[in-house]
């Protein structure tokens, strides 16, 4: 498990400087997360490579088309329970600058003042899919242009700025649209 030795506290990536050397593979990050109620949050995703989102042993998110993607590239909403819950991410290596970001949000992107993190072990329940419903949800500058473009079809810019948003993060199905 990747508990860093050099802490990027004041950074929102983390890369993994000095893995190269073992060539390409998979980092394993976790954090259990303690909430004190059941509610629904927002992960927020970036990465250099491919990655897998677990949450109490069940995978929420697979994405194995990024490509050294934005910061909130990528957003998934799901149940969290109450008590303590371990989130775990599978990242991709083998690129420069291999890195990944995630942060756990409300819907308006705000921190939530009821979570607590750990990055050592807590025992938790497994959970099941049926129960956390993941569902991937469009960031909000995707958003934003998706409804600029409804409100005023006409104006390219707003088409090309939602076009340049999908394919600076690897969103080529969509940007091809």
């Amino acid at each position: 498990w990747y508990n860093p030795v050099d802490k990027q506290d004041s950074e929102g990536y983390h890369f993994f400087y000095n893995e190269q050397e073992y060539g390409a593979g998979v980092m394993y990050a976790q954090t259990f997360i303690e909430s004190t109620v059941d509610q629904r949050v927002y992960l927020n995703l970036g990465a250099s490579y491919s990655v897998k989102l677990f949450l109490n042993d069940v995978e929420v998110y697979r994405n194995n088309q990024i490509s050294f993607s934005d910061l909130n590239a990528y957003r998934i909403a799901l149940n969290l329970k109450k008590g303590t819950n371990r989130l775990l991410i599978k990242a991709s290596t083998g690129k420069n600058n291999d890195y990944f970001f995630m942060s756990v949000t409300d819907e308006n992107y705000h921190g939530i003042d009821s979570l607590t993190f750990h990055n050592q072990f807590k025992s938790y329940e497994k959970g099941n899919l049926s129960e956390i419903k993941p569902e991937v949800v469009a960031p909000f500058f995707e958003t934003y242009f998706t409804e600029r473009l409804e409100q005023q079809p006409e104006n390219s810019l707003y088409t090309i700025n939602l076009f340049k948003a999908y394919l600076n993060n690897g969103k080529y199905d969509q940007a091809e649209k």
